[in-house]
């Protein structure tokens, strides 16, 4: 060894060993932890032992789904157990406590507990899926009005959630319920379809790749690949990919025939939309028929409104109002009246469609744009072209107050009146303001066409 190594491994010379002076207990924030850690091998056995009855006790509770017992026992864990946790030693503790706050309907406390988890062990799977899906199910409750969280809250909750499902997602890729999880989160509380999509796919092709051993010991994620193939036919549904999404409903109703983890008026709704998409209206009419069958018209109404779609595209109103007839008169929203009212004008009964868009807009206080673009066509068939204008700048101005856009239809419909009014200037600022919002606008090349062989 040479004198420069024996130099460096050599111990302090007497001056350094000053620093081993004990220090007063307030300058070292861990000493009481590191005393407690130095005590005799005995207590830390017993230490051991007690949380192995915790975790025995918490096992039995679980069994019987016994939440409140388990609360009861162990919250607060630093008052319930303050030598575990003086220790560190109580985190599998804590995580069941977690688990078990937050099924009693109690997350806000769930939070805290899998915040500390996450502090002891940041790359532990359990504890990042759990607090992701707490997070995630105070958002979802908020769709379903069972809980009211401010906005700014709620898009924290949303951030969170999303950062700890990507957290899960990268200590386990394989799998197949946080990806599913958080297309959820983006299908349906962001209406981020785009989004959700990529991972519902994700979670299909974990499940897909997976062999019969692995099938076996998850196979508790396999509700979760069933209903990642609805929803990613709903996403491209919604993409106008009729054809993908058909594929993946036909599979979905395949493998959940006993189970039904997605109901079947909706997996036939959903079906029947798609065979609607694709101009099959008789394959459509059987499908929605079915879903009609599985639920109470009350509950049902989107069913029967797009059942009466179908008979309007065979051009068999009549039929298309006896479907909707089944609805009772108090329970129908305002898209049965929008269709409701397309039926009459199919039968040429103008007054009485015009009767049911305008009662449709009672009630109406995020789609009015709808019943109004409706009354402003009818107004326009009709000739009148005053009553039309104004149907349809009400329209756009709606859209805009409520949405911070332009309606597109109802510019197009004010700029149609005004060319028949013969109102130039009007008609060419709704123009104008068409092309500066939504220059794609499909119609828009024919409404220039019209407008400049006008004037």
């Amino acid at each position: 060894m040479t004198a420069n190594q024996a130099k460096v491994i050599s111990y302090p010379q007497d001056k350094a060993h000053s620093s081993t002076t004990p220090l007063p207990k307030e300058k070292h924030s861990d000493l009481d932890f590191l005393d407690t850690l130095a005590q005799d091998q005995g207590h830390m056995e017993r230490l051991r032992s007690r949380l192995d009855s915790c975790m025995a006790e918490i096992s039995m509770a679980r069994t019987n789904n016994n939440w409140q017992q388990i609360i009861d026992l162990f919250y607060p864990l630093e008052e319930k157990e303050p030598e575990l946790t003086a220790l560190g030693l109580e985190t599998p503790v804590r995580a069941e406590l977690a688990f078990a706050l937050s099924h009693a309907g109690k997350p806000e406390q769930s939070i805290t507990q899998y915040h500390k988890c996450i502090k002891a062990q940041p790359d532990n799977f359990f504890f990042a899926s759990g607090l992701a899906y707490v997070l995630y199910d105070m958002v979802y409750s908020t769709k379903n009005r069972e809980r009211i969280l401010p906005p700014q809250q709620k898009a924290q909750y949303i951030e969170k959630a999303h950062k700890y499902f990507a957290k899960a997602q990268e200590l386990r890729p394989e799998g197949v319920t946080n990806y599913y999880r958080q297309g959820m989160l983006y299908k349906n509380i962001q209406n981020m379809d785009l989004k959700a999509a990529p991972l519902f796919r994700k979670a299909i092709e974990n499940w897909e790749a997976y062999d019969a051993q692995t099938r076996e010991k998850r196979h508790q994620e396999y509700k979760n690949y069933v209903k990642s193939l609805y929803n990613l036919a709903s996403c491209l549904l919604k993409q106008k990919r009729a054809g993908e999404a058909l594929s993946l409903l036909e599979k979905c109703i395949r493998l959940d025939e006993d189970k039904n983890y997605v109901k079947a008026e909706h997996k036939f709704f959903a079906l029947g939309k798609v065979h609607f998409e694709l101009g099959r209206f008789d394959e459509a009419r059987k499908d929605l028929e079915f879903a009609a069958n599985c639920t109470d018209p009350r509950n049902g109404d989107y069913i029967y409104e797009l059942w009466a779609r179908v008979w309007l595209g065979k051009e068999k109103p009549m039929e298309a109002l006896q479907v909707l007839s089944k609805i009772p008169e108090k329970f129908r929203r305002q898209f049965v009246r929008w269709t409701e009212g397309d039926c009459y004008a199919a039968l040429q009964d103008f007054a009485k469609a015009r009767q049911t868009w305008i009662k449709s807009l009672e009630r109406d206080r995020r789609s009015r744009h709808r019943a109004l673009i409706r009354l402003a066509r009818l107004e326009f068939k009709m000739d009148n072209f005053d009553q039309c204008q104004k149907y349809a700048e009400e329209s756009t101005k709606f859209h805009f107050d409520t949405y911070g856009t332009p309606d597109p239809d109802g510019l197009l419909w004010a700029a149609a009146a005004c060319i028949r009014r013969h109102d130039k200037d009007r008609a060419l600022e709704h123009i104008n303001d068409l092309k500066a919002f939504k220059p794609n606008f499909p119609m828009l090349g024919k409404l220039i066409e019209v407008f400049e062989k006008t004037f």
